[in-house]
């Protein structure tokens, strides 16, 4: 499994999921900084993905079938925020999510991934299902921040290795 940002950078260099050095573009610390004003202190691990790649990462992430990229995940978290604050107010029950829950991927406005920004080292990642409105729930869906990006990764290497053998 990957355990460190080096081999996440690793891995999308050797499967041609980032093509070169220059495919990265990572967030800036303020950017960060700014993120951990409003929704509390990120895991280490989220923010050392977020300052290789929070802008982009070669074809790790296409662009309108995921949430992931830093101004993505922003909208992500207050779209997700508003929906909840317009079912309280039309009288839904809606399941109690964690304060510090923030919002970092979500494929086709569906079913929205959080990671607990507790400013540990790591965090589970955990889906939010809420289509339902009467029946949210909440699951664990990765135990680690590395475990979720390193499926982000194997997903993307296997859509190369397709595109590659067309």
């Amino acid at each position: 499994m990957i355990s460190s940002v080096d081999e996440l950078k690793t891995r999308l260099l050797t499967s041609d999921v980032v093509n070169n050095e220059y495919g990265f573009r990572g967030c800036k610390i303020s950017e960060i900084e700014t993120i951990e004003a409003k929704y509390g202190i990120l895991p280490y691990v989220y923010k050392q993905i977020l300052l290789l790649a929070g802008h982009r990462a070669g074809t790790l992430i296409r662009n309108g079938e995921f949430e992931f990229y830093l101004d993505e995940v922003l909208q992500l978290n207050e779209r997700v925020l508003q929906d909840r604050e317009e079912g309280i107010q039309e009288g839904e029950n809606t399941i109690s999510l964690p304060k510090n829950a923030f919002f970092c991927f979500c494929r086709y406005d569906n079913r929205p991934n959080f990671i607990l920004a507790n400013g540990e080292y790591d965090s589970p990642v955990y889906v939010y299902d809420y289509e339902d409105e009467k029946n949210e729930t909440i699951q664990e869906f990765y135990e680690s921040i590395w475990e979720w990006i390193e499926d982000l990764a194997e997903d993307a290497a296997h859509w190369v290795n397709v595109r590659k053998n067309r």
